[in-house]
């Protein structure tokens, strides 16, 4: 969630003054595409918070996961791209690659959610475990006083 405040800031103010600067930098031949980046834009702020999501995976040693979502996404970007690409033009490429963005960043996030629910039921019936037949009060940070 810190990661996107900057990367919030940054899209907003490519979306609000993106083309201006495109046409300042580039000349008016790249004028009109200000949608295009808005998106490119928002692609690159879900990779970019996604990236904590595929550390959190290889910490977990789980690059299966990592790679599954990938080939989810690349299944979204060619399926969709070529359909979007022949509808919208260079936008449809905007869209298809925000879509599997989504896709990728979507799969990790629910992987890093079910491991890390499965670990702390498996904590809790440890725990539960190691106190069954004793009168004492278990120790540990999370018991109150």
């Amino acid at each position: 969630l810190a990661l996107g405040i900057p990367f919030g800031l940054w899209f907003i103010a490519g979306s609000v003054f993106g083309e201006p600067l495109m046409a300042l930098i580039y000349s008016h031949r790249y004028s009109g595409y200000g949608i295009l980046l808005t998106l490119l834009l928002a692609k690159n702020m879900i990779e970019s918070t996604s990236a904590l999501l595929t550390s959190a995976l290889q910490a977990l040693e789980r690059p299966d996961i990592t790679t599954a979502s990938l080939l989810a996404g690349a299944m979204v970007a060619l399926g969709l791209g070529s359909l979007l690409i022949s509808k919208l033009g260079l936008n449809g490429v905007g869209i298809a690659a925000v879509l599997a963005s989504t896709v990728i960043a979507t799969w990790k996030w629910v992987a890093v959610k079910q491991i890390r629910d499965r670990q702390d039921r498996m904590r809790a019936e440890t725990l539960e475990a190691t106190q069954v037949g004793t009168d004492e009060k278990p120790s540990g940070r999370y018991n109150a006083p």
